[in-house]
């Protein structure tokens, strides 16, 4: 009878260790697909910013000092820093359309 025993538990160990094995693979697969989603959301917003910020920048180069166009840019970019440091409430963010109703 312990043979039968013995033998019957050669399986349930495989299982066993097979089930951990695999639980161990899908944790090493989910941590490599977070890590190149994470890749790829840094990457897109990277160059999102360096285009928005350089084309800004270079426009800004090309304007000649004091031309209106030039204070109107100086003026909204101060505008707009203002009001984004200035607290407001959800409802004041969805009335001027920033935020989803």
């Amino acid at each position: 009878m312990s043979s039968v025993k013995h033998k019957a538990s050669h399986p349930v160990k495989a299982v066993k260790h097979g089930a951990a094995d695999a639980a161990e693979a899908a944790t090493q697969v989910s941590e490599a697909i977070r890590k190149t989603v994470a890749q790829t959301v840094y990457g897109v917003f990277y160059g999102v910013s360096y285009g928005v910020v350089f084309g800004a920048l270079l426009i800004a180069k090309v304007i000649p000092a004091g031309s209106p166009v030039e204070k109107g840019i100086r003026d909204g970019a101060r505008a707009a820093k203002a009001d984004v440091n200035k607290p407001k409430s959800q409802a004041e963010w969805r009335e001027a359309g920033l935020l989803a109703a």
